[in-house]
C-alpha cells in the first residue's frame, strides 16, 4: 500500500510526490494522460518563494531556463499613479522567475525518477472510497478497472469532477484571459509590468528575451479578438495598454480560457485533501494561483511526514496541513479578488482613489515590502 495517492500529474501532484519521497515516503501518482502533450506555450511567474521550494526539492538546478524578474511595474491605464516593487528592496536578486510549464514539468518528471516516484499514466478516476484503515482511488487504464489503495488521497487535479470533501465557493468572473509571447520594444527584459484596465489587468512577464502576455477581456469580446489577424490583434492591444510598452509583435500562438474563482472551504476529509488547482483556482492576477498551489504541495508533505515521525497515523497529518493552509489560502484568494472587483471598472472615483493608493504604497517603503514579503511568501499561521 502506498503512503499516498496523488491525483494528478501536473507541476502541484509531481511537487507534491518529489516532497512525500524526500520525506521517506511512499507515493503513486496517477496521470490522466497517457503522455504530455505539446499544447500551447504556457508559463508560470514562480516567485522567489516557489523558488525556495524547488531549490529545496532538488528541482530547480534541473530547470534549463529561468527568466528573472527583478521589478514589477504597476499602473492602471488613462489614470494618474503607478508603483514600481524592486527585488532589491528585499535584498534579493530577483522577485520571482518565470518558467515555462513544459519545462518545469520536465524537471519535475527527472526528479520524480529519480527520486523513485511510481508514476501511472492514462488513469482516468472514477471514484475515491475511504473507510478507518485506508482509502481507495478506482480508476480506468486502457479501459481496464483498477484500483489503488494509500494511507492518504492528494487530490491535485483541478479538472477532476471528484465532489469536495465540504461546500466550493464557486464565481465566474465573465471574463476570459488571452496569452500570448510578444516582443515590446519599450519593455526591460527583467521586469513585469501589470497594467489595469476598466475591462480587467493586463500582465507581461519576462520570459526568454520576450515577455508572456496574459490579457484579460470580457467574455463576449474574447472569441472577437482571437479572430482578428496578429496586426488588428496588436494594434487593440495597445489601445488598451497605451504607448509604455513601446511598439509590440506576436512570437507565436494566441490561447484563451475562461477565468472563475473556485474555493474550496474543507480541503480535508478524513483520508482526502485537496492541494492546487483542486482546492483554489485564481484569477491570474498578482500571479498567486500557482504559487499557493507549490506552498500546498510541500506543506502537505511536510505535515504527514511530522506525523509519520511521532508514530501518529497520517490521518492526525490530513488534519494538520489543513489548519496550516487555513489563513494562507484564504488570505490569497481574498487579495485577487479584492483586487480584480477594485480594478476592473471604470467608475472616476474608484479610479482617482486606486491612483491615490498606488502613489501612497510607492511612497511608503515599509507598506511595499510587506506587501511583497506577502506575495512572495505568503500568509504563515
Amino acid at each position: 500500500m502506498h503512503d499516498v495517492v496523488v491525483i494528478g500529474g501536473g507541476p502541484v501532484g509531481l511537487c507534491a510526490a518529489v516532497a512525500l519521497a524526500g520525506q521517506r515516503m511512499r507515493p503513486l501518482v496517477l496521470e490522466a494522460q497517457a503522455q504530455p502533450g505539446p499544447g500551447a506555450t504556457r508559463v508560470f511567474a514562480l516567485s522567489h518563494g516557489a523558488r525556495l521550494i524547488l531549490e529545496r526539492l532538488g528541482v530547480w538546478p534541473l530547470l534549463a531556463e529561468a527568466t528573472p524578474i527583478r521589478a514589477v511595474h504597476v499602473s492602471q491605464r488613462g489614470r494618474f499613479g503607478h508603483t514600481v516593487l524592486r527585488a532589491e528592496e528585499l535584498g534579493l536578486d530577483a522577485l520571482g522567475h518565470v518558467v515555462a510549464e513544459a519545462e518545469l514539468l520536465r524537471a519535475l518528471r527527472v526528479r520524480a525518477y529519480a527520486v523513485g516516484v511510481e508514476l501511472v499514466a492514462g488513469a482516468s478516476v472514477d471514484a475515491i472510497e475511504s473507510d478507518l484503515e485506508a482509502a481507495r482511488v478506482r480508476y480506468q487504464q486502457h479501459g481496464i478497472a483498477r484500483e489503488a489503495p494509500g494511507r492518504v488521497v492528494a487530490q491535485a487535479d483541478g479538472g477532476a469532477t471528484l465532489a469536495a470533501p465540504g461546500r466550493t465557493t464557486a464565481r465566474d468572473y465573465g471574463q476570459c484571459a488571452l496569452s500570448a509571447l510578444v516582443r515590446a520594444t519599450g519593455a526591460r527584459a527583467d521586469h513585469a509590468y501589470e497594467r489595469f484596465t476598466g475591462k480587467g489587468p493586463i500582465a507581461l512577464l519576462p520570459f526568454a528575451a520576450r515577455h508572456a502576455l496574459i490579457w484579460t477581456v470580457p467574455a463576449d469580446e474574447a472569441a472577437a479578438l482571437m479572430a482578428t489577424d496578429d496586426g488588428q490583434f496588436v494594434a487593440r492591444l495597445g489601445q488598451c495598454y497605451g504607448e509604455r510598452i513601446g511598439a509590440v509583435t506576436l512570437d507565436g500562438a494566441r490561447a484563451s480560457f475562461p477565468l472563475r474563482l473556485r474555493f474550496a472551504h474543507r480541503v480535508a476529509g478524513e483520508r482526502h485533501v485537496l492541494i492546487g488547482n483542486a482546492a483554489q483556482t485564481l484569477h491570474p492576477v498578482a500571479g498567486q494561483g500557482f504559487n499557493i498551489g507549490l506552498r500546498d504541495a510541500f506543506e502537505l508533505a511536510r505535515a504527514l511526514a511530522d506525523c509519520r515521525r511521532a508514530g501518529e497515523d497520517l490521518v492526525a497529518g490530513v488534519q494538520r496541513y489543513r489548519a496550516l493552509r487555513r489563513l494562507d489560502r484564504a488570505g490569497g484568494t481574498l487579495f485577487t479578488d479584492f483586487l480584480v472587483r477594485l480594478f476592473s471598472n471604470d467608475d472616476p472615483l474608484l479610479g482617482a482613489a486606486r491612483g491615490a493608493g498606488l502613489l501612497l504604497l510607492d511612497a511608503s517603503g515599509p507598506a511595499k515590502r510587506f506587501l511583497m514579503r506577502r506575495m512572495i511568501f505568503g500568509t504563515r499561521t
